[in-house]
């Protein structure tokens, strides 16, 4: 059921797939590893269709179990909560993954975006320092940071 699941999944066919990854979930032992992952891509089949709510719920019904990376978890649930334009849940979000894991480069980062996006420049380069310092190899995080430096300065028209 899962393989189908994630082959609709490739093909761009994610209501199909959420249909499946439902099946696999019933099915699955709860918490076995082909339970998280269903959990895991039905989110992000969810979020493939801008279906953010519905793939929150889904990242939470992870992060009550504690079945899978948690860090990880709550980046993805800022993401949708960004994409919902719910930026101070998505920097909560951010919050908790930092807790989680203050060495993750991806929270830092993401953290940074959001505040840049609220106009928080000098917050959101801190963040962004720290993400570069964190994995100095970090493509995302230096255009990020750069993009924020740029939207800081007047325009010259």
């Amino acid at each position: 059921m899962l393989f189908r699941s994630k082959e609709l999944a490739r093909l761009n066919k994610h209501s199909e797939a959420i249909e499946c990854y439902e099946k696999a979930i019933k099915i699955g032992p709860k918490l076995s590893d082909e339970w998280v992952e269903a959990w895991e891509k039905k989110a992000e089949s969810y979020t493939e269709l801008k279906l953010y709510q519905d793939a929150i719920l889904c990242y939470d019904v992870l992060i009550d179990s504690k079945s899978a990376s948690l860090s990880d978890l709550w980046i993805k649930k800022a993401t949708c909560y960004f994409h919902l334009e719910l930026n101070n849940l998505a920097l909560s979000c951010c919050d908790k993954s930092l807790e989680i894991s203050a060495k993750s480069s991806s929270a830092w980062n993401w953290k940074g975006f959001i505040l840049g996006v609220m106009q928080d420049y000098a917050e959101a380069e801190e963040h962004y320092r720290e993400a570069v310092r964190l994995d100095p190899d970090r493509k995302s995080t230096r255009l990020n940071s750069s993009h924020s430096q740029q939207s800081r300065m007047p325009s010259s028209a």
